[in-house]
């Protein structure tokens, strides 16, 4: 698996993870799931489900904005490393003609 591969897959499983949070969170509106546990009125709440997907859809844009960049940071660093390796093992090499 290649590393823009993984941060793909990362950034898909975040976004399946938070899909499947506002899911339940709509869900539980539907089948009146807070009537059942906590005995309130049984109609549905327009303004607290709204409010919790905004809530939720704030914090997703956040996490993904941030793991987004984080991965690229990440794959910039990971270029350098090739370029260091590739310089020390050409001055090692410089090191060992010049001795012999």
């Amino acid at each position: 698996m290649s590393a823009k591969t993984s941060g793909a897959s990362i950034l898909r499983r975040e976004n399946i993870g938070f899909a499947l949070i506002l899911l339940i969170n709509w869900t539980a509106e539907i089948i009146r799931l807070p009537h059942l546990l906590y005995g309130e009125p049984a109609d549905f709440n327009w303004f607290r489900v709204l409010l919790r997907s905004a809530v939720i859809i704030c914090v997703w844009a956040w996490v993904y904005f941030t793991t987004r960049g984080l991965i690229r940071r990440l794959h910039h660093l990971e270029e350098f490393m090739l370029v260091c390796s590739w310089s020390a093992a050409g001055a090692g090499r410089l090191a060992t003609t010049a001795r012999g």
